[in-house]
C-alpha cells in the first residue's frame, strides 16, 4: 500500500505544490468536504485551504458544489491528470509558436551602429561557479587598482604598496616613503 507522503510526492511531480498535493489527496481519501472541515482535519487555517482550493479549481483538480455551504470534491485522478497533460501540451505549443515568431522578428531587427560604437570596450562574460567568480574578481580588482593607482601622487602609491593593496609601484623608493610617513605622523603630534 502506498503511503500518504509517497502519493503526495508523486502528485508534486506533476507540478502541484505540497499544499495542493496534500489537499487533493485529502479530498480523494475522505470525499467531498466544506473548507472549514478540511481546515480542521488538516490542522491549518481556513484562508490557506480556500487559497489552495482555488488553485486546484484553476488546475481542474477539484470541483465545487453550488450549494451552501460550498463543498469541494476531488476530480477523479485520471480525469485530472488528462486535463493536466492537455493544458501543458497547449502551453508547449504556444511557447513554440512564440519562439518561432521571436526568431523571425530578431532577423528583421536593424542594428543601431551608434550604440555599437558607444559600447566599444565593454566586455561580457558568463561566470558559473565560485572559482570563476573569484578568479574574475581578482583579475578585475588588479586591473582597477593599476589604473587607479596611476592617477595617484607618489607618496600614496608607496603607502598602498606597503599595505599590500598594490603589487608593484613604478620608481618606488621605500626610504622616501618611510620618511613621508614619519613626517605625517610627526605633523599630527
Amino acid at each position: 500500500m502506498v503511503s500518504d507522503d509517497e502519493f503526495t510526492r508523486h502528485l508534486m511531480s506533476f507540478g502541484l505544490n505540497e499544499r495542493e498535493a496534500r489537499l487533493y489527496h485529502h479530498l480523494l481519501k475522505y470525499g467531498a468536504r466544506p473548507p472549514a472541515v478540511i481546515a480542521r482535519h488538516m490542522r491549518t487555517y481556513r484562508e490557506d485551504v480556500h487559497r489552495t482550493l482555488n488553485a486546484l479549481l484553476d488546475e481542474g483538480m477539484v470541483a465545487k458544489s453550488l450549494s451552501a455551504p460550498t463543498v469541494y470534491i476531488a476530480v477523479p485522478l485520471k480525469t485530472a491528470l488528462d486535463g493536466f497533460f492537455v493544458e501543458h501540451e497547449l502551453e508547449k505549443h504556444e511557447k513554440a509558436t512564440h519562439k518561432r515568431e521571436l526568431i523571425e522578428l530578431a532577423e528583421t531587427v536593424q542594428v543601431d551602429s551608434t550604440f555599437q560604437d558607444s559600447a566599444e570596450g565593454c566586455r561580457y562574460r558568463v561566470l558559473s561557479g565560485a572559482n570563476q567568480v573569484d578568479a574574475a574578481s581578482k583579475q578585475l580588482n588588479s586591473e582597477a587598482t593599476s589604473h587607479i593607482s596611476s592617477l595617484m601622487p607618489g607618496p600614496f602609491l608607496g603607502i598602498l604598496y606597503l599595505t599590500g593593496q598594490l603589487d608593484i609601484v613604478p620608481d618606488f623608493d621605500a626610504a622616501a616613503c618611510e620618511r613621508a610617513s614619519l613626517q605625517k605622523s610627526h605633523a599630527r603630534i
